[in-house]
C-alpha cells in the first residue's frame, strides 16, 4: 500500500506538554506493514503556507515521486484539498485520495467569534512560555509567538464560500472522503459544561456538530458517515490528559486505511 499521510488542524501538534494527537495511529499502522507519517506544519499560517510545508515535508519523507494517501483532520483537510487542487499546489497526480475528518470545508461560525484580544495573549503568552520548553515544543510555542493568524481567518464561512470553495478545486484525479462528528453536551458533567458554550453556539448557527464543526459543513466528496465522538477524541486527543474515551480512534483509522487499501487495488 502507498505511504498514509496525517495532517492536523489548526493549532496541531505532535506532542505538547500532556497532550498528544493521533497518539498509537501512525505505530500501529507501522505494526501493521504500513507507511505511516505525521506531519508537523504551522499551527496557525493560512491553509496555502501550510499546505507548501506539507507537500515539502511528505516529499522529504518518501520522495519526489512517489504516491500516497492524505488524512486531513479539521484545517488539515483543507490543507490536503489546496494541495492537490489545479488551482493550488496541482499535487493530484500524487496523491491517491484525501480522506477529511471534522474539516470546516463550508466554515465553521466559531472561527469569527474569537475576541482580538485572545490573539494579543496567546502570542504574548506563548513568546515567555518558549523559554520553559525544549525541541519541537518550543519550536511550536515559537510559531505562535509569531502573531499570525492568518489561518484562522480562512476558518470562517464567508472565506470557505467566497474564496477557497469557488478556486481550490477538486482534482479529477482525487478521490474524496469525508467524516463528520456528533456529541450532546446538554448532559451534566466538568467536561460538558466547559464545552457546552461552544457546542451550543453551533449547534443553533450550523447544526448537529463535534463541539466545533457541523456535520454539514464536514461533508466532502464521499461522505462515509458520522463518528460518536467530539472534535479532539477523534484524533485522541482529550481535554483532561490520561481519561479513556468511549471512541476508538486506534480502531477508526485502522478501519479507515484498510477501505483506502482497497480503493487502491480496485484503482489498479
Amino acid at each position: 500500500m502507498q505511504p498514509v499521510i496525517f495532517a492536523h488542524g489548526f493549532l496541531g501538534y505532535r506532542r505538547f506538554l500532556l497532550w498528544e494527537m493521533f497518539p498509537g495511529v501512525v505505530e500501529t499502522l507501522r505494526e501493521e506493514g504500513i507507511s505511516a507519517f505525521r506531519i508537523q506544519v504551522h499551527p496557525t499560517a493560512s491553509i496555502a503556507e501550510r499546505a507548501e510545508q506539507l507537500i515539502k515535508q511528505i516529499t522529504d519523507q518518501i520522495g519526489p515521486h512517489e504516491s500516497f494517501h492524505l488524512i486531513g483532520h479539521s484545517m488539515g483537510g483543507l490543507d490536503a484539498r489546496y494541495a492537490a487542487s489545479p488551482n493550488g499546489l496541482n499535487q493530484g497526480d500524487r496523491i491517491v485520495t484525501i480522506t477529511t475528518i471534522s474539516t470546516p470545508h463550508r466554515g465553521s461560525c466559531l472561527a469569527g467569534r474569537v475576541p482580538a484580544w485572545w490573539f494579543t495573549a496567546a502570542s504574548w503568552g506563548s513568546k515567555w512560555g518558549q523559554y520553559l520548553l525544549t525541541g519541537d515544543q518550543r519550536r511550536y510555542l515559537a510559531a505562535l509567538a509569531e502573531n499570525r493568524w492568518e489561518g484562522l481567518r480562512q476558518l470562517t464561512p464567508a472565506y470557505l464560500h467566497q474564496e477557497f470553495n469557488p478556486r481550490i478545486v477538486d482534482h479529477p484525479r482525487v478521490r474524496y472522503f469525508s467524516y463528520a462528528g456528533r456529541v450532546d453536551y446538554s448532559r451534566p458533567s466538568l467536561v460538558n459544561w466547559l464545552r457546552r458554550p461552544a457546542w451550543l453556539y453551533v449547534l443553533r448557527n450550523d447544526g448537529e456538530n463535534d463541539g466545533m464543526v457541523s456535520i454539514q459543513s464536514a461533508q466532502w466528496g464521499e461522505f462515509k458517515g458520522i463518528l460518536p465522538a467530539d472534535h479532539g477524541a477523534q484524533i485522541g486527543l482529550r481535554l483532561i490528559p490520561g481519561t479513556k474515551s468511549s471512541f476508538d480512534h486506534v480502531g477508526f483509522f485502522l478501519h479507515v486505511v484498510r477501505d483506502l487499501e482497497s480503493v487502491e487495488k480496485n484503482r489498479a
